[in-house]
């Protein structure tokens, strides 16, 4: 927080109540999040009626704290105030017993321990085998992920102190969709998850799964097309198209795939993702016509109910299975991960369909 800043986006002419949503307005916060934190704003800046009183009628002592009261209204994990200090100046900090006891409640939560499937670790990352089901990363309050999971594992097993989380959290590399299983990077300094995380922003890592298809392919391929994504549905839209007229505009995507084993009526796919975007698998198969068994938002609904008849199949047969690391181009502190390739077995409930169905190949 600024602290010469403060105050510096005010209206004198407009009441204390209408600068709450200009100065949140341009500090980056939504209406709705200064419609839900107002009470929260005035009863810290202490204005009482005077908050619809117009500012310049405000003392400077009343001014700060309702601009303070607004640019505090986050949670951040590093609070910076910036303020010009001189020798014997002395900072004092008022906060309510609500705030504090809200610091204190934060101090004492504790992350939540489940049995994870740990591929490799050593001091810097781990690779973990994450379940269908299971976020990747947090998407609400209450529904816990992998990475509370992983920091829980970390501190159950000693490696992890709860009081170091207020200098580094940390937390995965890659993410894969809620229903898919398989293999999530993740890095336990800091230096890990940024080294780790390059790799993947640059696709110097090599990433393949497993996908059990809709339809009989005798052949592999290597695909391209454009994707489009629906933010009010969280979903993607596939326009399928050669490499030349696809390369280089926004949403480009490429993927390619080789049979592993055949049905009659289905297939078992190796596929290895090039580019990396929002359900680029699930979709960009479903555009070609072999959607992915159980894949309750791209998949074809009378193979879902089929397989889910017959083989109780609720999750999407989609498998990270391999993550291979390059000969070259590693940062230094990950050298020692030079052409490694690690595997992650497939699910109990995955080998029982492909078992079902007469698939030994894997």
């Amino acid at each position: 927080v600024p602290m010469l800043e403060l105050g510096s986006g005010f209206d004198y002419d407009l009441t204390g109540r209408e600068n709450i949503f200009l100065n949140g307005s341009i500090l980056g916060y939504s209406e709705s999040f200064l419609k839900e934190k107002y009470d929260e704003i005035v009863e810290f800046s202490e204005l009482g009626e005077f908050i619809n009183v117009p500012v310049r009628n405000y003392s400077s002592g009343m001014i700060m704290r309702l601009a303070f009261s607004i640019a505090s209204m986050v949670s951040p994990d590093i609070l910076i105030v910036d303020e010009i200090l001189a020798v014997g100046d002395e900072i004092r900090l008022f906060l309510s017993d609500e705030t504090i006891e809200k610091f204190r409640a934060k101090e004492q939560a504790s992350y939540p321990v489940t049995d994870l499937s740990i591929l490799y670790e050593d001091e810097h990352i781990a690779l973990i085998n994450k379940p269908a089901g299971m976020l990747s990363q947090k998407a609400d309050d209450d529904t816990p992920s992998l990475v509370e999971y992983f920091i829980g594992y970390l501190i159950s097993s000693g490696q992890l102190k709860e009081a170091e989380l207020s200098r580094f959290k940390p937390s995965v590399c890659n993410r894969l969709d809620r229903n898919t299983s398989g293999i999530v990077a993740a890095g336990k300094t800091l230096s890990g998850l940024q080294n780790l995380s390059e790799l993947f922003r640059e696709r110097t890592l090599d990433k393949y799964y497993y996908a059990f298809v809709k339809g009989r392919l005798e052949k592999g391929a290597h695909i391209h097309g454009i994707l489009k994504k629906d933010h009010g549905k969280n979903q993607v839209m596939i326009q399928i198209c050669d490499e030349k007229s696809a390369k280089g505009q926004e949403g480009y995507i490429e993927t390619s795939y080789e049979p592993v084993a055949q049905t009659p009526y289905m297939t078992l796919l190796k596929v290895k993702l090039i580019t990396g975007k929002t359900h680029q698998i699930r979709s960009h198969l479903a555009s070609i016509g072999h959607p992915i068994a159980g894949d309750r938002k791209y998949g074809d609904r009378k193979t879902n109910q089929f397989y889910e008849k017959k083989y109780g199949l609720k999750d999407q047969m989609l498998h990270a299975c391999e993550l291979h690391f390059p000969e070259k181009g590693i940062p230094e502190s990950l050298q020692y991960l030079s052409g490694q390739t690690f595997q992650a077995p497939i699910p109990a409930w995955y080998r029982a369909v492909l078992d079902g169905e007469g698939i030994k190949e894997i």
